[in-house]
């Protein structure tokens, strides 16, 4: 299982938001995470200051599960971008195939030793990645519906909307499906794929 799945299958599980396609985050979710990721951006500093590298191992593991958390929450499968800002971090070599480092903020701007990029790089557009994912499409005209049973109700809840019928053939509501946005703005359903 991937990270992004690990992470994904968390959120389910404790009930929180799962993105079904890219979108930003709510204003209380940006908050949220950005408290989350300062958090522990504050455990790495402590722990390197205090010279501990299990500390430090272990806010770089949180780092990651709270950022990929970010990504799950606003939709955004890891893999795909990760692969991509791979591959254009690997164009950043020199003409002769070696990386150009900086020699420090006084001479090129960059703390010394940052990759620096060559004449003729091309900076990364992730905009096609997160199209391939549905980001800017209305993916959820159609409504999924799913069996929801609670002790007072028996019938269809759609997947998306999580708009209610208690038609035994699933007939599709006539109003067009809209994601649901909950407390905090998120989607908290399934991709149709995964709700069928």
């Amino acid at each position: 299982m991937s990270m992004f799945e690990d992470v994904k299958k968390f959120h389910e599980a404790m009930d929180l938001p799962v993105g079904a396609y890219p979108q930003m985050l709510s204003e209380e979710q940006k908050v949220f995470r950005t408290k989350l990721i300062e958090s522990e951006f504050q455990e790495f500093k402590d722990a390197l200051e205090a010279n501990d590298i299990v500390e430090m191992y272990d806010a770089m593991i949180d780092m990651l599960y709270v950022i990929v958390g970010a990504a799950v929450t606003a939709g955004m499968h890891t893999k795909p971008g990760w692969e991509a800002v791979q591959e254009n971090n690997m164009s950043k070599l020199g003409p002769d195939g070696k990386a150009i480092k900086s020699r420090g903020e006084e001479l090129d701007g960059e703390p010394i030793g940052k990759v620096l990029k060559p004449a003729g790089f091309v900076p990364l557009d992730l905009t096609d990645v997160l199209n391939k994912m549905g980001m800017g499409l209305d993916i959820h005209q159609t409504h999924v519906m799913k069996p929801h049973r609670t002790s007072d109700y028996k019938g269809f809840i759609c997947a998306n909307c999580l708009k209610a019928t208690s038609h035994i053939l699933r007939k599709e509501l006539e109003d067009p499906c809209k994601p649901y946005t909950g407390v905090l703005g998120v989607t908290k359903s399934y991709t149709p794929a995964e709700a069928a």
